[in-house]
C-alpha cells in the first residue's frame, strides 16, 4: 500500500498543459502494473463476450463486451488489483458495488451487476457510446452556446444529486468521468469508486483543479460536509462550460493548487463576453475554500445557475408552433407560459391525450414537439415512433419528459428518435434552455 504523501504536489503530473481543462492526474503512472483483463474473443463467466477495450484509468481498464444472454452491449471494468487485494476488501468491495447498482437515473451510468474473474472484481456497466465530455469539448474548441453549456450542466447536476440521494458521493467529477451519449445525454461514471480509494488509503485518481482543497489536502471533513466536495467540482465544470477555461489562471498544477488555497479564481463574466454577471455569484459561491460556506445542495448551485442563464436573452425567434402532450392538466398554463416566454410569437398548445395531439398535427404542422412518457392509451414511446413516421414531422425536434425515467428509457427513445430528455421536476430556466438549444439546431 502507498500512503498518502503529505505534500499533494509530489504526485502532480501535467498530462495536457495546452487544453483548457489540463487534467492533472495525482495516480502514480504505473498504476496499471499488475492489472490483467481478459483477451478480445474471451467469454466470461458465460455471458460476456469481450470485443476489445475502451480505455484505462487510474481504477482500472474498461472493456466492451456483449452480454449474450441479453444481447445487449456492456461495459465491464476492472479495477485494479490494489484497491482489493484482500479477500475482506473484496468482499466489502461487492457489497458497496452493489449499493452502487441501486442508483437508477438517466444521468448516471448504471452498474448491471458485479462479478469476479480470477479474484479480481469487476463491475458490469451500461454501455453508452460517445465521446467523454473532455473530448466534446475538444472537438468544439471549448465553444458552447449559453444554452447548450446549461443543459448539459443541468444534466450532470441532477445526476449527481441522484447519486447524494443514494447516501453516495462521487469525490472525483472531471469531465473525463462524463460521457456524452445519443440526443446529448450526459452520463457520469465512476462514482463511489474515489471514496474506496481514499478508504483503501490509496493516492487519489482525482485530478488537481477539479479535486475540492479539503480532498486534495487529505482533511478530515464533518459528515454533514461530505457532499461539499462534489459541489466544488461541478462548479469547476460549469466554469469551464460557460466560459472554455478553468477558473484559475496558473498553468502548472502547483500554480493551480496554489491558486485554490489562496482563494484566487477568476470570474466567468470577465473571462468570456456574453457570459452573464448572475453566474458570478453562484459559482463563486460553489468554488469556496470552506466547505461549510458552499451552498448544502447540488439543487440549489443546479437552479442559481438556471436563472442566470434564463436572465440573457437570445434573439427573438420567429413564429412557430409548439405542441405539448401532458396528461396533467394543472401543468398545462405553467408549461405554456414558459414556453411564451422564450417564444414570444409562437402558438403554445396543450393536449392532454396522445390521440388529440397527433391529429392536431397532421392538420398544422409544428416546430416542436413536446411529451410526457406515461400517458394513458398511448405512451410517449409509440408518440415518438409514430411522429418520426409521418413525413412531415420526421425531423421536427421531439423532447421527452418523465417523472419516472431511467437509462433505459433515454437509450429506447433515441432509438426511435427523439432529440432531448427531462426529469421532473425541472425549473422553467431548464426548458427554456432546451427549447432554445432545440430550435436552434433546427435553424
Amino acid at each position: 500500500m502507498t500512503a498518502e504523501p503529505k505534500d499533494p504536489t509530489k504526485s502532480i503530473r501535467l498530462l495536457r498543459p495546452t487544453t483548457p481543462l489540463a487534467e492533472r492526474e495525482t495516480i502514480r503512472e504505473d498504476s496499471q502494473i499488475g492489472l490483467r483483463v481478459p483477451r478480445p474473443g474471451e467469454l466470461l463467466d458465460g455471458v460476456y463476450r469481450i470485443e476489445r477495450e475502451l480505455g484505462r484509468g487510474a481504477y482500472g481498464s474498461v472493456l466492451l463486451a456483449t452480454d449474450e444472454l441479453l444481447e445487449r452491449s456492456v461495459a465491464l471494468k476492472f479495477l485494479h488489483p490494489l484497491l482489493t487485494e484482500e479477500k475482506q476488501q473484496r468482499a466489502r468491495f461487492l457489497t458497496e458495488a452493489r449499493a452502487m447498482a441501486r442508483v437508477r437515473h438517466p444521468n448516471v451510468v448504471g452498474i448491471h451487476s458485479v462479478g469476479q474473474r480470477d479474484g479480481t472484481p469487476y463491475l458490469v456497466m451500461e454501455y453508452l457510446p460517445g465521446p467523454t465530455l473532455y473530448h466534446y469539448l475538444e472537438q468544439r474548441s471549448y465553444r458552447l452556446s449559453l444554452d447548450d453549456a446549461m443543459g448539459l450542466f443541468d444534466q450532470m447536476c441532477r445526476g449527481v444529486e441522484a447519486i447524494h440521494d443514494a447516501g453516495a458521493t462521487h469525490n472525483d467529477l472531471k469531465p473525463s468521468n462524463m460521457i456524452i451519449g445519443p440526443a446529448s445525454r450526459l452520463g457520469i461514471t465512476d462514482f463511489g469508486l474515489a471514496e474506496w480509494v481514499r478508504e483503501r488509503r490509496m493516492r487519489r485518481g482525482g485530478t488537481v483543479g477539479f479535486l475540492a482543497p479539503e480532498i486534495a489536502m487529505g482533511d478530515t471533513v464533518h459528515e454533514d460536509l461530505r457532499t461539499a466536495a462534489d459541489i466544488y467540482s461541478l462548479a469547476v465544470i460549469a466554469f469551464i462550460l460557460f466560459t472554455g477555461r478553468m477558473p484559475f489562471a496558473g498553468d502548472s498544477p502547483e500554480q493551480v493548487l496554489h491558486e485554490q488555497l489562496e482563494e484566487r479564481r477568476l470570474r466567468p463574466s470577465e473571462v468570456r463576453q456574453g457570459v452573464p454577471r448572475a453566474l458570478d455569484e453562484p459559482l463563486g459561491r460553489a468554488l469556496e475554500w470552506n466547505p461549510a460556506e458552499r451552498m448544502p445542495r447540488v439543487s440549489l448551485l443546479r437552479s442559481a445557475c438556471a436563472d442566470a442563464v434564463g436572465t440573457t436573452r437570445a434573439a427573438t425567434p420567429v413564429p412557430r408552433r409548439v405542441v405539448v402532450i401532458e396528461d396533467d392538466i394543472v401543468l398545462h398554463p405553467w408549461l405554456e407560459a414558459t414556453l411564451m416566454s422564450v417564444l414570444p410569437s409562437a402558438s403554445v398548445e396543450c393536449f392532454e391525450t396522445a390521440t388529440a395531439a397527433l391529429a392536431s398535427v397532421d392538420e398544422h404542422h409544428p416546430s416542436l414537439i413536446i411529451t410526457d412518457l406515461r400517458l394513458p392509451g398511448m405512451d410517449g414511446f409509440e408518440v415518438v415512433r409514430q411522429l418520426r413516421a409521418r413525413e412531415h414531422t420526421r425531423y421536427v425536434p421531439i423532447v421527452a419528459i418523465t417523472a419516472a425515467g431511467t437509462p433505459e428509457d433515454w437509450e429506447r427513445l433515441t432509438t426511435l428518435g427523439a432529440d432531448g430528455f427531462l426529469a421532473k421536476p425541472f425549473e422553467a430556466s431548464t426548458l427554456r434552455a432546451v427549447v432554445r438549444r432545440m430550435l436552434a439546431r433546427e435553424r
